[in-house]
């Protein structure tokens, strides 16, 4: 069984496009990074506040271009 790369991703989570938190983390693919960022958002701010904010923006790093890009869902 062959496993995936894993990549770095930029996760953003934003209450009604006010201010945004951004989390780093180590993920296989897109859905793997959002739900590692949930999880350590969720725990920093508690489960309460949690519910006000939802994911904005997934970014990967091309290390080809030495940019952070958008990913596409």
């Amino acid at each position: 069984m062959m496993t995936k790369e894993v990549k770095n991703y930029h996760v953003s989570f934003a209450p009604h496009s006010e201010i945004a938190y951004t989390f780093e983390v180590d993920a296989k693919d897109a859905d793997e990074a959002r739900e590692l960022a949930r999880n350590e958002f969720k725990f920093d701010i508690g489960g309460d506040r949690f519910k006000d904010f939802e994911c904005v923006k997934i970014e990967t790093f091309n290390e080809e271009t030495e940019e952070w890009g958008e990913v596409q869902s």
